[in-house]
């Protein structure tokens, strides 16, 4: 019996950590196509020095981006633990501030400025520091409110702070 509980609990949380990096997944292609849409007609308009040349003309140039934020929201734990609010949202800043800070030094040492926009970068990483976060927290309130993904937990304490929580 106890086997075919842990064998549940395992593809429980692989479900659960594959809903997430779709999630992330999803979120990080709607920021990168904001960063984007910012840099080509929004941006020009306060300052016409910005080439006229789309930045990733193929979405296929950018391919990259995306195991580099994988990787450092990996790196954080943000896949493997579980935070309190301001615990996670401290660790999805670190991530996007190391992922912004990869991808400009991987687009400035390789000289990849004819392929990927630096600026489109920049905007996507401050994007990132508000969108993320939201969105993130708020699918993972979304999957434990349909209650699949729960844990149980045992709280120590005496007193009347145990009995708050």
């Amino acid at each position: 019996m106890h086997g075919k509980n842990s064998f549940n609990n395992l593809i429980r949380n692989t479900l659960y950590i594959g809903l997430l990096v779709l999630v992330d997944i999803i979120v990080l292609f709607l920021l990168f196509q904001s960063a984007r849409y910012l840099r080509m007609h929004v941006l020009p308009l306060f300052y016409s020095g910005f080439p006229g040349e789309p930045p990733f003309r193929k979405l296929g140039n950018a391919w990259w981006l995306l195991p580099i934020w994988l990787f450092f929201l990996s790196y954080e734990g943000l896949y493997s633990k579980r935070f309190s609010f301001w615990d996670e949202v401290n660790a999805l800043w670190k991530a996007v501030f190391f992922s912004t800070i990869g991808i400009f030094v991987i687009a400035s040492l390789g000289q990849l400025s004819n392929i990927v926009s630096r600026t489109s970068i920049i905007l996507m990483g401050f994007l990132a520091l508000a969108v993320l976060p939201t969105a993130r927290i708020g699918a993972k309130r979304l999957l434990f409110r349909v209650g699949r993904f729960r844990r149980r937990v045992l709280i120590l304490g005496a007193g009347e702070t145990g009995r708050l929580i």
